[in-house]
């Protein structure tokens, strides 16, 4: 172990994490599959949350054009 990996070690030790041993056991395509998964997930809701901000500000803009004064009808000459 190289002196970076044995400092690393300590410090994830000493928060209290677990140290990976030996490169884990999920295979690289069951990992690109879930954090495909998680970012669909997590994209779905921050679309919802920019949707549901429009149409509140589309309703404040509805609320305020109604307060706007009426403009006058121009006369045909």
């Amino acid at each position: 172990m190289s002196e970076i990996e044995l400092l690393l070690s300590s410090k994830l030790e000493f928060l209290g994490r677990n140290v990976l041993r030996g490169g884990g056991t999920v295979k690289t395509i069951d990992a690109k599959a879930h954090a495909i998964e998680q970012y669909k997930e997590f994209n779905e809701r921050r679309r919802a949350v920019r949707q549901a901000e429009a149409d509140a500000a589309m309703a404040l803009l509805r609320q305020q054009e109604k307060s706007l004064p009426k403009a006058g009808r121009r006369k045909k000459t």
